[in-house]
């Protein structure tokens, strides 16, 4: 038996989710403010027919700026086989863009947010949200253990955690609960996407040393270390930025899911889960779960936004936590989510950068349930 939840999903900062694929110059041209992702057999084609001869000189004997250029110059929107979508793009990203396409040390290439492999078209995957659920339900239940074994193998300490531990003491895939709890993919309309500069800031290294005789730093007592240790985390003006497709943060919701969770995920370790998080096929206990664990790791971050010009940002989130209502969760993924949200990896891997949009953490999202 399965227990399904619909809910949909509202990005309250920008959200990437990628696969570290990059749209080249020359799979889209941005004109009148817009970016268009073409359809390059139909373009070349099209482009064939008004001269071929240039075409070929073109394609065989230039740069792919001096490519791109090319086809920019010869890209009329009105013809609409030529292009497969287009959205909006704010007017210095087309300036960028266009600077760019002179330069053969800029190759204008896009970070793109992941795409069905059908459509063409943008979704939000369902492994990246059961990700994150995930992380939030292991971090419960490593705060709860008190026999968290000390090793630098995550894997090593969830199959502790989930008591799937095989043979030679390693983590028994095949036997992981996780397996009953699926979340279908999102799509997106072309609409809410956009692209952003993310800046990379380096933050201080000043930060906590693990100790291998103590246990590991929880989340809790890690946040009230950078509370008593502000000026060791600020950041400093080292950064790198780069271009890439995002979600943009909007007050109604984009897309619609479903989380399936068969009885066979709380069975497979119901004394595991009762013991630590909880009755997990209870939707409002599972709600909570994630609120908690999200707004522990957005004040773990405060020390790092307590700056004026980056604490905007950072208190709309608080202030959205606020504001939720029974049936809503808010919860971190994709690009700037980290790999450092579980909790008992604070004292070995603690975030020294922050990828920032618009002086703001990336990757914030509201879940709303049909209770």
């Amino acid at each position: 038996m399965n227990n399904n939840y619909h809910f949909t999903i509202t990005p309250l900062t920008y959200l990437h989710v990628g696969s570290g694929d990059v749209i080249e110059p020359i799979k889209y041209i941005i004109k009148d403010n817009k970016l268009y992702y073409l359809n390059q057999s139909n373009y070349i084609k099209h482009l064939v027919s008004l001269d071929k001869k240039r075409v070929y000189e073109v394609l065989d004997g230039s740069r792919l700026n001096e490519i791109a250029k090319y086809f920019y110059l010869k890209f009329d929107p009105k013809i609409s086989d030529n292009w497969i979508y287009n959205y909006p793009v704010e007017p210095s990203v087309q300036q960028e863009y266009l600077k760019n396409l002179d330069s053969q040390n800029n190759l204008n290439e896009i970070y793109q947010f992941i795409r069905s492999s059908m459509t063409e078209y943008p979704i939000i995957p369902g492994s990246s949200l059961k990700g994150s659920i995930r992380t939030a339900i292991l971090s419960k239940m490593a705060q709860s253990s008190r026999h968290l074994p000390n090793s630098n193998n995550k894997r090593q300490v969830e199959g502790e955690l989930l008591k799937v531990r095989g043979d030679r003491d390693r983590y028994d895939i095949p036997n992981d609960p996780f397996k009953y709890f699926k979340v279908s993919d999102i799509n997106i309309a072309v609409d809410n996407l956009a692209v952003k500069k993310l800046i990379n800031i380096k933050g201080s290294s000043s930060l906590p040393k693990p100790d291998p005789q103590k246990p590991p730093m929880s989340l809790e007592e890690f946040t009230r270390w950078q509370q008593m240790n502000k000026n060791k985390v600020q950041q400093t003006s080292e950064q790198i930025d780069f271009n890439l497709e995002v979600v943009a943060p909007t007050n109604s919701s984009i897309g619609k899911g479903r989380i399936d969770i068969h009885d066979s995920f709380y069975r497979a370790n119901q004394t595991v889960f009762e013991q630590s998080a909880g009755d997990l096929n209870n939707l409002r206990r599972l709600i909570k779960l994630l609120n908690e664990h999200y707004k522990n790791l957005l004040t773990s971050d405060s020390a790092f936004f307590n700056k004026p010009e980056l604490s905007l940002g950072y208190k709309k989130i608080v202030a959205d936590f606020t504001n939720l209502k029974d049936n809503e969760c808010i919860i971190r993924m994709g690009k700037g989510a980290g790999q450092h949200s579980l909790m008992f990896e604070y004292s070995r891997q603690l975030p020294t950068t922050r990828n920032l949009i618009d002086k703001t953490a990336m990757g914030w999202c509201k879940l709303s349930f049909t209770l």
